[in-house]
């Protein structure tokens, strides 16, 4: 025993104490981490079903103000009533006036309002912007107040769908009716899902804000947004993006060979061969060649797309680990499917669109022009899927046993998934062809190490570089969503 009643410990139990504190630390330390992804994955569930948990208003009511006020307006009340004093009545008129104006007015103000939403027509792609109107029609004509409108939206297509808020304030004066106008950018294409609106009337001097949330659902489909290049008849890449053949006509027959089609090699100048023939009574004014037209030759119609390609089959990879997981790799990928298919239909090709999800046919000679708006309807609604039928399509499919077969996918990596593509396409589609979107815009060696293996076994493959309306967020990485690129 210490003096004072201290005992010494020895080295080993102060050891063992350090280890027990140690220990508990780390539990604590622990549990906190785990309370903390549990709170992180709560919010995530909740931003995955497309509403966040509700947070903090952007508007609030100034309660310790409030306070104050009314505290200020009895005491003044009270010393009027006592003394009578002009000051006393002065000041409690002017306090009142305050809880007038900035109380009264508000709350009335907020009773009967009319809310309608007016959303643009349908035709809006990725990349672009809409202008959305909120129209607030109100019962009474009440000065000294203004409304803030505060718009939810979500795009439901997305892999993870989140919300956004658009707000815009506007001081509606003696009107009854008054519009806000807010512009939404559409940077993904899919379906933006608009429900909730709340209205935060407030006063002049900031001192109020009543909210009234209505429920008003809406939807605007966005279509995926075609990208700038050629067609099927582009050269394949085999470096760099942007890399130019030394000799075009010697890529154009290293192309025509690794086609493997009868008809494919067999292109020449537009207007001055087989690929075009004399106008005809009926002709659709689609097909006109008007390189021909202005080279002097006359009115000519093309018709080796239709030659080359009398029926198409594309199959669209919707699994979400095919594209890592990235939105913008989906997005290409279906940029790039909507740009072919609408090649392939303004050539008059019958153009077949299969995902495990739908099917969708069109034919290019059809005078029926709402096919393309249809199917860019059904891509604008596509979402990828963690879990489904895409990894055996090819049994399910219904390849045709005549005309190209085409698949769009960003799984480059699993090359052996495609392995059973040649067996399942007949004997006369040719070789099948695999457009794989990539991720940057540089071919690696372990993709063309991918494409030999696969060239090997009778897949055609063609490397795609993002499109250009997602080519920037791809770039900026993880968050770019906050910020505004140019």
């Amino acid at each position: 025993m210490m003096p004072g009643g201290a005992s010494k410990q020895n080295p080993g139990e102060a050891g063992l104490d350090g280890r027990k504190r140690g220990t508990q630390r780390a539990k604590q330390d622990g549990r906190k981490r785990d309370k903390q992804r549990a709170e992180q994955d709560g919010r995530k569930s909740n931003a995955a079903g497309g509403w966040p948990e509700v947070d903090k208003p952007y508007y609030r009511t100034r309660r310790v103000a409030w306070c104050v006020i009314i505290l200020a307006l009895a005491c003044c009340g009270g010393a009027a009533v006592i003394r009578g004093g002009a000051l006393e009545w002065y000041a409690f008129a002017v306090l009142l006036g305050v809880a007038l104006f900035s109380g009264v007015l508000p709350l009335a103000a907020s009773r009967g309002l009319k809310i309608v939403r007016a959303l643009p027509g349908e035709g809006k792609a990725a990349g672009e912007e809409a202008v959305i109107s909120v129209e607030v029609e109100r019962r009474w004509r009440f000065p000294f107040v203004w409304f803030a409108v505060e718009d939810d939206i979500c795009n439901e297509s997305l892999m993870s769908p989140s919300t956004m808020t658009y707000r815009n304030v506007g001081i509606p004066g003696s009107e009854v009716r008054s519009v806000v106008r807010y512009v939404l950018p559409l940077r993904n294409r899919g379906v933006y899902a608009f429900r909730n609106i709340t209205v935060t009337v407030g006063d002049w001097l900031g001192l109020t804000a009543i909210r009234t949330t209505l429920i008003i659902r809406d939807e605007l489909r966005v279509w995926p947004s075609l990208p700038e290049g050629a067609g099927l008849t582009m050269l394949p890449i085999t470096g760099a993006i942007g890399d130019e053949p030394a000799n075009d006509s010697e890529a154009s027959a290293e192309w025509g060979s690794r086609i493997g089609d009868r008809d494919m090699s067999k292109r020449t100048v537009s207007g001055s061969g087989p690929d075009s023939r004399p106008y005809r009574e009926g002709d659709s004014i689609r097909h006109l060649d008007y390189r021909a037209a202005a080279r002097g030759r006359g009115l000519r119609v093309k018709s080796a797309m239709l030659e080359q390609y009398p029926s198409s089959t594309m199959y669209i990879d919707t699994l979400a680990e095919s594209y890592g997981g990235q939105d913008a790799r989906f997005e290409s990928c279906l940029s790039w499917a909507a740009f072919e298919a609408k090649t392939l239909f303004d050539a008059g090709a019958l153009v077949r669109i299969v995902t495990p999800g739908w099917t969708f046919e069109m034919d290019g000679t059809s005078a029926n022009t709402n096919q393309l708006q249809e199917l860019f309807g059904l891509l604008a609604c596509l979402r990828a899927e963690t879990e489904g039928s895409g990894r055996d399509w090819p049994g399910h499919a219904s390849l045709p046993a005549r005309g190209a077969v085409h698949v769009f996918s960003g799984n480059w990596k699993e090359a052996h998934r495609w392995l059973p593509l040649p067996a399942y396409s007949a004997e006369q589609a040719g070789r099948p062809a695999l457009h794989l979107v990539m991720e940057g815009t540089d071919v690696t060696s372990e993709m063309q190490s991918s494409q030999r293996e696969l060239e090997k076994l009778g897949v055609r493959v063609r490397w795609l570089p993002p499109a250009e309306a997602v080519a920037a967020w791809l770039k900026a990485g993880k968050g770019a969503d906050r910020y505004a690129l140019g």
